[in-house]
């Protein structure tokens, strides 16, 4: 229980710093695959290649800090 409540804290630290750290720069929603609309004054985006990498980012935590049978 110990070990999950670690696993769970540092992915909420480590999310966290990454939400912090968005809102500085520049880069989601433009990155390649990302798709970006602008009827108007409107603006739709569809952030594929943001999703990708940060579908990459969890998936190698989770398994760098996973159960070793």
């Amino acid at each position: 229980m110990a070990k999950w409540f670690l696993k769970t804290g540092s992915l909420l630290i480590l999310v966290g710093a990454l939400f912090m750290g968005v809102k500085r720069m520049r880069w989601p929603g433009r990155l390649p695959g990302d798709i970006n609309w602008k009827i108007g004054s409107s603006r739709m985006v569809v952030p594929l290649g943001t999703a990708a990498l940060l579908g990459l980012v969890l998936t190698l935590y989770l398994n760098l800090t996973g159960r070793r049978s």
